[in-house]
């Protein structure tokens, strides 16, 4: 995920979470459950720079 950074809004760095999170949920690392809270906080996680910025 890290190597997308520096995402230009907070929808770019949410959006990579949710993406990251389901690679991982079909691979067995994350459960259903593990993924939404991986995405809840993205969701309200503070940013700086440019995608803290389009919050």
């Amino acid at each position: 995920m890290w190597a997308r950074s520096p995402f230009a809004s907070h929808r770019d760095f949410v959006r990579s979470a949710r993406e990251l999170g389901g690679r991982w949920l079909a691979a067995g690392l994350l459960e259903r459950a593990e993924r939404e809270t991986v995405i809840a906080a993205a969701e309200h996680a503070r940013l700086s720079g440019p995608a803290g910025a389009g919050r």
